[in-house]
Order: structure tokens, then sequence, then C-alpha cells
């Protein structure tokens, strides 16, 4: 339906939040319903998405009860305003969209605005097609401090994903600490374990929570970036540039790690031959990610694998 009727979907949005309601029923041996009615989809995407989450990660810290019924519990407890522990646990909501979609969305432009053909429209992970408003709704979200990941599609291609999180997963926090090894500051040698992660490129002007833009920085010298005039650039080697507030440039290696290579993270979307295995390392065999082929050569649009270089 919003495809077809993309104008008449969005008066229907509207219409339907604005009936928006809970009702409580009492059961018939000694129990009771919470039902929500016409919520907003944003709001419930991120409830359900953290409810999952949160029972999820007490399931795998040896809690007994079904999954069932810890998810009834971790629902009440929200309700009720008890502390729930998260330990720095963060949710994730995946959306994937048309570039158009995507465009028209982030502009705030409407389907009442998109002509005949309106637009075609994105998908929420487990809730379905998706409106370029609601789309909106869900960067607004995100910009209030609601973590998710999306997809940006051109001609069924992927084109784009980030994820809007700013605190770094443990995994990606546990590889930067081993590929830098010590604070990244010029003649720093304090341990990245005892570092902190720090955005190379500003998150808050769009940097990403990525391996390739996380660089671990003690407290004194991720203080001397953003309140001393110190100045940080990757350079294309992997090595980083410092800049004082002088103006006097240093690069800084990394560390050498067994094997001489500058270890990188593999691109988790990336699967198939396009992934190199041990088998074929041992046996020199190629695949369509491996040198000497181009990407045009390997069947791989240009654009594709972008927002993980």
């Amino acid at each position: 339906m919003v495809a077809l009727d993309p104008v008449g979907a969005e008066e229907r949005r509207k219409a339907a939040k604005r009936e928006r309601r809970i009702k409580f029923s009492a059961g018939v041996n000694g129990v009771a319903s919470i039902f929500g009615y016409d919520l907003p989809l944003e709001s419930v995407v991120q409830a359900k998405a953290f409810i999952k989450e949160m029972s999820e990660h007490l399931k795998a810290g040896g809690d007994d009860r079904y999954l069932d019924e810890i998810e009834v519990d971790v629902f009440l407890d929200l309700l009720c305003g008890r502390h729930l522990d998260t330990g720095g646990m963060a949710v994730k909501v995946e959306l994937v969209a048309p570039l158009d979609t995507w465009l028209k969305a982030a502009a705030g432009k409407t389907s009442d605005e998109a002509g005949e053909a309106g637009y075609e429209p994105g998908d929420l992970k487990d809730f379905g097609p998706v409106s370029p408003e609601v789309i909106a709704d869900i960067i607004k979200a995100a910009e209030a401090g609601f973590e998710y990941c999306w997809t940006v599609t051109e001609d069924g291609v992927v084109v784009y994903h980030q994820r809007s999180a700013y605190r770094p997963t443990k995994k990606q926090r546990e590889f930067v600490q081993t590929r830098d090894r010590t604070c990244r500051h010029p003649g720093c040698e304090r341990p990245a374990a005892k570092c902190e992660a720090d955005h190379t490129f500003e998150h808050r002007n769009g940097g990403t929570t990525c391996a390739c833009n996380l660089t671990m920085l003690c407290k004194r010298h991720h203080r001397a970036k953003h309140e001393g005039g110190w100045w940080w650039t990757r350079q294309e080697s992997g090595t980083m540039r410092a800049q004082s507030p002088l103006g006097h440039t240093y690069d800084v290696d990394r560390d050498p790690l067994p094997g001489g290579t500058i270890p990188q993270q593999a691109n988790p979307n990336q699967q198939g031959p396009g992934r190199r295995t041990v088998a074929d390392h041992l046996t020199n065999r190629t695949s369509p990610s491996s040198p000497g082929l181009t990407r045009e050569e390997a069947g791989t649009p240009f654009w594709a694998g972008r927002a993980e270089a």
C-alpha cells in the first residue's frame, strides 16, 4: 500500500497516530494484558530492539527463564521505572532504503510532493515497507540518541552503509586496541588497552563509528586533540599524521606486528568468493578481491565498500 498509494498511506498513518492509545485488560486466571494501539513506528522499533537485546543479554548471562518470559519481565520493569543494568549494551535497528527515497526523507520532502510515481518504500527489518515520512521520523529519532544501522541502495546495489551509534562495540574496540597497540600520539608508549577510542573525523561532524575512523589515544592526548589544538589525519598506508598547534607535522606508524603488515578489519558485508580463505592463501588461488584485479574485472561496482574502506 505504501508503494501504490504513498499520499493516501501517509494520510492514514497520521490519522492513526492521532488515535493512539493504551488499554488494560484483566484475565480470568489472575493475569492481565496491556495493549498499545497505533503507536509511532519509530518508537516501537526502538522499544522492540531494546527489549529483545536486553533479554538475550540476560539469557546469555545464565538467566534460566524462557526468553519470552524474560522479554515480558523486561517490558514490565521498564514500564515500572525499575533500573536495568545494560552494561553499555547498544541496540541495533536495521533500515534499508533506495537512494532517492533516502535523499527525499533526509530533505524532509513528503509523498504529496513526489508526483504520480511517488517513492519506492524502504524496508524496516521485522516491520516491512516504510514511507519516506517514517524514514524521516527515524532519522530524527537517531539525532536524539536512537542507535540504528542504515543501508542505501541504488539499482538494487548497496552503495552506503553506516551505524549511527557514537560508542564503538566491544569487538570494534578490541580490534582497534590490537591494531594500534599503544597511544597513537607521537612518542607516547601508553598501552592501547589503557587508552580511549577516539573518532579521527569527529562523530558530531559525520564521522563513522568504525575501525577505519577509530584511533587509540590516552586520556591526556585525547584531551590535547579536542582542547589543545592538535589535529589528526589518517594516511592511505594506515599511518596517522599529527599536526601540532604550531603547525608541525609528525607521521606516527603503528608498532610492527608479527607478519609485517598492518591488519585491516574485514568487511562484514562482503561474502562469498570476494573473501579469501586461509586455503586460498596457501594455494595462491585468486578471488574477486585479490590484488591484481580491478573492481570492474572482479564484477564489483566501483562504489561498493566505500563506506567501509
